[in-house]
């Protein structure tokens, strides 16, 4: 909507014509998403639809190097939350993931994903 591309414009400081891309996703045990970039995406949004996750059945949206172990940054999914990140901006590096679901997990990761140009 304009209000929330206004919104958004508010919070980053740039100019948007509208989203470029948008999907949703339903991550259940064992899944996940393997590194990558979105290299053509100016700003990426992820919109968190499940309630009581807990941090243990892992899902988070992590950054990192291509060939690294180590996160630079995790973010778990949680209810109601917005994350927003620029693609364009990140070091060539850097890709992130959504790593992968616990078999413990008993709720199902939901998700809102896409890009704003």
């Amino acid at each position: 909507s304009k209000p929330l591309l206004k919104l958004i414009e508010q919070i980053t400081g740039k100019k948007f014509n509208g989203i470029t891309g948008f999907f949703s996703s339903c991550y259940e045990q064992g899944d996940f998403l393997s590194k990558h970039r979105d290299r053509d995406d100016e700003l990426v949004f992820i919109f968190y639809l499940t309630k009581n996750w807990q941090n243990d059945w892992g899902g988070e949206f992590e950054f990192s190097e291509m060939n690294s172990p180590n996160s630079i940054y995790s973010f778990p999914p949680g209810f109601n939350q917005l994350f927003l990140f620029s693609a364009v901006d990140m070091p060539d590096s850097i890709y992130h993931e959504v790593k992968m679901i616990s078999e413990n997990a008993c709720e199902k990761r939901i998700a809102f994903t896409g890009a704003f140009k």
